[in-house]
């Protein structure tokens, strides 16, 4: 689900343009986890996203969109939402979740939370056949091999929108996992092949978790995706022992490029040669035994000794 707009799309299918005036959206939600997942939907599909977490506020940008997130129990809001966007002509009142008494007041309904498909419907998003002359992109690079993928971060938004650009780039299998201590469990578990690790979950977090993980499996690649850009966020990621850092949200040929390049790699570092220290060799294992020591370097490759 991409559109044409101003953001790097990789190599997503063409898709139906979406009218600049769109584009300028105001999220008002009192809650700041919820709003700020939605806001980053949006942004992922192009849209420039004002966010607040009380009504009315205070803006002089004109928005296109007005969307209210908010429980079932809040007719109250819904109507200072409402007086507000009123006096802001041409804006388009949009209404998450909230009462069914004051939903009819509003242009548009969408059920909460916000997901993939009702974000697209809200900007207009439509996908558009490509053009069968259309050349590939320079820059192609292979799918993923059929892998299976943990994703673990504690939003299900962001756990649906990257399930759905890994399948489609070829991953057989996704695990999900709400927090850290699902995710070691997981891995425990077996069969995973690599992890994308969210830095800042519930119950166990992604440091904590990756440390774990790296002590069990010190081969599994893990990629920590998190909107933390700070530097202290980069040490701790590299830190806690992990292979990557990615910042969210993060495009489909961005997340091929990086889980590619670390399979690779992986695969590379499991067929190196084992190499043999010549004194932890004798003493370990033969002590004056020279006849055994010389027998056993003799089946093996004098690139392999040091």
């Amino acid at each position: 689900y991409m559109g044409e707009l101003p953001l790097e799309t990789g190599d997503a299918p063409p898709l139906a343009p979406v009218s600049s005036e769109l584009l300028s959206i105001a999220l008002v939600d009192r809650r700041k986890r919820r709003a700020e997942s939605a806001a980053e939907l949006l942004r992922f599909l192009g849209c420039s996203v004002s966010v607040f977490f009380d009504v009315p506020y205070d803006s002089s940008r004109s928005h296109a969109v007005s969307v209210l997130c908010c429980n079932e129990d809040s007719e109250h809001e819904c109507r200072a939402f409402l007086n507000w966007a009123q006096d802001r002509t041409p804006t388009r009142a949009v209404l998450i979740g909230g009462p069914d008494t004051v939903a009819p007041l509003f242009a548009e309904r969408l059920p909460a939370p916000l997901t993939l498909d009702a974000a697209c419907a809200l900007i207009g998003v439509r996908p558009m056949a490509p053009s069968p002359s259309a050349p590939p992109p320079p820059d192609a690079m292979a799918p993923l091999p059929p892998i299976c993928i943990l994703i673990a971060d504690d939003l299900e938004l962001n756990r649906q929108l990257l399930d759905r650009q890994l399948r489609s780039l070829g991953a057989a299998r996704i695990v999900p996992a709400p927090n850290g201590l699902v995710a070691v469990e997981a891995v425990a578990g077996g069969g995973v092949d690599i992890v994308l690790m969210d830095a800042h979950m519930p119950v166990m977090d992604g440091y904590e978790a990756t440390r774990t993980i790296r002590r069990n499996h010190p081969n599994l690649p893990v990629i920590m995706l998190t909107a933390d850009v700070t530097s202290e966020s980069r040490e701790q990621s590299f830190a806690a022992g992990a292979s990557h850092l990615l910042h969210k949200p993060a495009t489909k040929a961005v997340l091929r490029k990086e889980i590619n390049k670390l399979l690779h790699c992986n695969r590379e570092s499991s067929h190196a040669p084992r190499f043999v220290e010549m004194d932890q060799l004798r003493e370990g294992f033969f002590g004056d035994d020279v006849a055994a020591l010389c027998e056993t370097l003799s089946q093996v490759s004098t690139q392999q000794l040091l």
